[in-house]
């Protein structure tokens, strides 16, 4: 279990997602886990999180289907 998950929904905004992302992974504590959950995302946000998804890092990606 991480010391520290940090939870966020999001749905089709690709712009404050890719820079929470990268305000995360920029994180001095490492023991962390972020968890996204794409509420159905129809515009770039779903690709941007696909290609997180295969980075390494400490994020989860949930996806609610519409």
């Amino acid at each position: 279990m991480k010391e520290l998950t940090v939870v966020t929904p999001v749905y089709n905004n690709i712009s404050d997602t890719k820079e929470y992302i990268k305000q995360v992974k920029h994180y001095t504590h490492n023991d962390y886990q972020l968890v996204i959950i794409d509420n159905g995302s129809s515009d770039g946000t779903k690709d941007l999180l696909d290609a997180q998804d295969n980075v390494g890092f400490n994020i989860k990606i949930i996806r609610n289907k519409k």
